[in-house]
């Protein structure tokens, strides 16, 4: 076949090495080589096998197709299997240069499912390299997928006692601040400890007090089942739970959950427990609901990015006049850079923040980083507690052709010659409270 081999170092002295190099082999495939070492009366042999293949190519993604919409929260992420493959690298991410990384991790296997769930109503940029005996291969070409518009949410007043008082309930709430029309609702978490779980009923309230008896004395009469974990969907594949109920899987509740389709799910939820039979008292440990929406709206501003669900140009899109926008708790000495995109907002609305939790919205665009066109009458919009810097040299921050209350809003310069921070076109209203300032 023409191949040459040479050893680096022949003859070799006790306790050294030697490197064994092959040069010449043009054809790919599985090649046998003798190796023979001789000392003295001593004579060794030593069979391998060289393997000769491509440079390692890159997966090819097979499921979500790219582009793909209502994309399940937890969905299965595949692609084609190497011949020779060792591992797989898999990147999710927020954005398609792959800065705002969501899942970076190593698998044997050429496919994916997330335990946590991902964001609802965002798109996501996902690709794969293989490692084989050759190397690590390029990336994928990345693809991308949009989630469902699907949401989780659990209160913070569990653990909660459960009276051991006959005919007693005791409510956990829950407080939902997006808004979203529910067309599928179902209790992702029901964990407990009691002596008895068939004197339980467990009722849910909507925040427009329409209340569905979901789980309604379960085992009852058939025994003393202590403690309960379990799930509940009206799409589920069985309707008979164990007893005790504490395997943690889904099924049919006792009334469909269906009875609180089609309404608004921001307000106050509210769990009921009431303890029928008094025998002893309990703990609510957990309990969470997931909601599938049409309409949805986020309202706090939990993230940094420049759109998806959680965005503040999100939220000012979907809000409706009279809304307000909060931030999240974690968001505070951040930087909201808009790129080329300014905020444009023409309903009255209120952006709430605290000026002490110094956060900044930056932009790049050719006009001002934000523009009010509110009618000159009603609220118009009120924006408190932000840094707001200029995009340009012109009217770099704000242009208001509307109605404009500003309150502890720092506006920044910018740097070097510019037109303005701030214009107010004429009959245009802007008013400034507490400790508004340009600075440079």
């Amino acid at each position: 076949m023409g191949a040459i081999a040479t050893f680096s170092s022949n003859p070799v002295n006790p306790g050294s090495t030697s490197n064994f190099t092959i040069t010449g082999i043009n054809t790919l495939g599985n090649y046998n080589i003798v190796v023979n070492g001789v000392s003295g009366a001593q004579n060794k042999t030593v069979n391998v096998t060289l393997s000769v293949a491509n440079q390692t190519p890159a997966p090819s993604l097979s499921l979500p197709l790219n582009g793909a919409t209502v994309v399940s929260v937890t969905p299965v992420l595949s692609w084609t299997a190497g011949v020779n493959a060792i591992s797989y690298d898999l990147q999710v991410a927020y954005d398609v240069s792959f800065q705002d990384m969501v899942i970076s991790t190593n698998i044997n296997n050429n496919s994916y499912q997330p335990v946590t769930p991902l964001y609802g109503a965002t798109t996501f940029y996902w690709r794969v390299r293989m490692t084989d005996n050759c190397g690590i291969s390029p990336w994928s070409t990345e693809r991308s997928f949009t989630t469902e518009s699907c949401f989780y949410y659990k209160p913070t007043d569990t653990p909660l006692n459960i009276s051991a008082t006959g005919g007693q309930s005791v409510y956990s709430y829950l407080t939902i601040p997006d808004r979203g029309d529910i067309t599928d609702l179902n209790i992702t978490d029901l964990r407990g400890t009691i002596l008895d779980v068939s004197d339980l009923k467990f009722s849910l309230f909507n925040p427009s007090n329409i209340s569905d008896l979901f789980w309604n004395m379960p085992c009852d009469g058939r025994d003393i089942f202590p403690d309960f974990d379990i799930k509940f969907d009206d799409e589920a594949a069985n309707s008979s739970w164990p007893c005790p109920p504490t395997n943690g899987l889904t099924y049919i509740p006792s009334s469909p959950l269906s009875t609180l389709d089609g309404y608004q799910m921001k307000g106050s939820w509210k769990l009921g427990i009431q303890n029928q039979g008094g025998s002893s008292d309990g703990v609510l440990v957990a309990w969470e609901i997931k909601n599938f929406v049409n309409n949805f709206c986020r309202l706090t501003v939990d993230h940094t990015r420049a759109s998806g669900a959680g965005s503040l140009v999100e939220a000012i899109n979907c809000a409706l006049p009279g809304d307000t926008i909060r931030f999240a708790s974690n968001i505070q000495n951040d930087t909201f850079f808009l790129g080329i995109q300014n905020l444009v907002i023409n309903k009255s609305i209120f952006i709430e923040c605290d000026i002490n939790r110094n956060i900044h919205i930056m932009s790049s665009a050719a006009s001002a980083t934000l523009v009010c066109t509110t009618s000159t009458s009603g609220n118009g919009l009120k924006i408190k507690g932000v840094h707001i810097h200029s995009s340009n040299q012109g009217i770099g921050a704000i242009q208001n052709t509307g109605k404009l209350i500003l309150d502890d809003v720092i506006m920044h310069k910018w740097p070097g010659s510019a037109t303005a921070t701030i214009m107010n076109t004429s009959g245009a209203n802007t008013l400034l409270i507490g400790n508004c300032k340009v600075i440079d």
